[in-house]
């Protein structure tokens, strides 16, 4: 199923859909809960971006350095 993200609404139907998933580990529904009602607006802001890249269990690298994405949350025209 595909999901527009930069549209609200599919942005919560996309969330919806990963939390539904039989197979999705708790922590990750979680996750993915923290996100649900944010508005794309809010979403793009450093604050939510450095939230998911830095607490992200779908994208944890267990044994890796962090990955530093301070450039590309400062791009918006990245982001949008």
């Amino acid at each position: 199923m595909a999901y527009d993200l930069k549209d609200d609404d599919d942005l919560r139907r996309a969330w919806q859909h990963a939390c539904q998933s039989v197979n999705i580990d708790e922590s990750i529904k979680a996750f993915v809960q923290r996100f649900y009602k944010v508005t794309r607006e809010k979403f793009i802001k450093d604050h939510y971006q450095l939230d998911l890249w830095d607490s992200n269990p779908i994208c944890e690298a267990k044994h890796a350095l962090r990955v530093n994405v301070d450039k590309i949350i400062q791009d918006r025209d990245f982001l949008n």
